[in-house]
């Protein structure tokens, strides 16, 4: 029962230092827990999001199974593709990261960004994946859903993992900028080379 308590109080710890940071908190990055147990511990975020991740790919497969019927036409979107990438990215993007600011030479905070990242992308999964599933299953007008996606996009996977790499790795704003759009262009890659393989 303590070790229950113990992980539970981490995962709560956790997930409240990422909600600072989506409220831009500057102070939220010395919130995580920082210590090689919490690093790896940081990977439980693939656990967690879990069942939300399934219920999009079974919901997505609902909506194409009806587009192929409307369409006469087979849309192939590999489902164990789609696994392999959520089992597979915050994996192979923490190496890529630890290769990428060791070359240039900031990676003295490697461990606090990788921590607060992973916990973030927990955050950002629930507050945007429910809402893209609604808009898949048009359940939100069209023109609406676009313009609340777009804001979404722009606040959580722009804003704020830009603020959290900026404060996270103790940088400036321009060279968070540039590890923003390595860490996007790196997980499109993995994402378009596990389709191919799985196609």
């Amino acid at each position: 029962m303590a070790q229950s308590n113990s992980t539970l109080n981490h995962i709560a710890r956790q997930i409240a230092a990422a909600w600072q940071l989506v409220r831009l908190s500057p102070q939220a990055i010395d919130e995580f827990e920082v210590t090689a147990n919490s690093f790896w511990k940081s990977f439980w975020v693939i656990i967690l999001v879990a069942p939300l991740f399934l219920i999009g790919v079974y919901v997505g497969s609902q909506v194409i199974g009806e587009l192929e019927n409307e369409l006469k036409q087979k849309i192939v979107i590999s489902i164990p593709g789609q696994i392999t990438v959520f089992l597979v990215q915050l994996p192979l993007l923490a190496i890529a990261l630890g290769l990428f600011t060791k070359f240039l030479k900031i990676e003295k905070h490697y461990s606090s960004m990788i921590i607060a990242y992973n916990w973030l992308w927990m955050v950002i999964s629930y507050c945007t994946v429910p809402f893209i599933i609604l808009m898949v299953v048009g359940l939100i007008p069209a023109q609406m859903a676009a313009l609340i996606f777009w804001m979404l996009m722009f606040y959580f996977k722009g804003y704020v993992t830009w603020f959290m790499f900026k404060h996270a790795l103790k940088i400036s704003g321009w060279l968070a900028f540039g590890i923003m759009v390595f860490q996007t262009l790196f997980i499109l890659s993995v994402s378009q080379v596990v389709m191919l393989i799985f196609v």
